[in-house]
């Protein structure tokens, strides 16, 4: 509610006045309002005042990341592992291909042509 974002910055405010160990930023990128300390603790105590003081209560959360990086096309990518020392020996051929996704995440999908691999392989 708009009554508790006021309380929420008159109070980070005055706690930035208080103590000059924390650090107060607005990312735009992520629309996160971040608040940086000494550590967790020191978050704790920071935001347990705030409530105290101001009766509101702050939800936290990990800092997101805004990745700018994305994969624009497909890519192919070729290994082969050869290892002989006596006995039957090893042999791989990987092909890899990387292309952009219609839905956010990663999807990893596998397929074995011509033979079978063992489980120690596998991810």
């Amino acid at each position: 509610a708009k009554g508790d974002e006021d309380k929420i910055s008159s109070g980070i405010s005055r706690m930035l006045e208080e103590d000059l160990t924390v650090r107060y930023v607005n990312n735009a990128e992520t629309k996160q309002l971040l608040i940086y300390g000494l550590g967790e603790m020191h978050i704790d105590v920071a935001m347990s005042k705030l409530k105290n003081r101001n009766g509101v209560s702050v939800d936290l959360t990990p800092e997101k990341i805004a990745y700018r990086e994305t994969i624009k096309k497909t890519v192919q990518v070729q290994g082969k592992h050869k290892k002989q020392s006596g006995g039957h020996g090893q042999y791989g051929d990987v092909r890899i291909e990387f292309s952009p996704g219609d839905e956010p995440g990663l999807t990893f999908t596998e397929t074995i042509f011509g033979g079978s691999v063992p489980k120690n392989f596998h991810p």
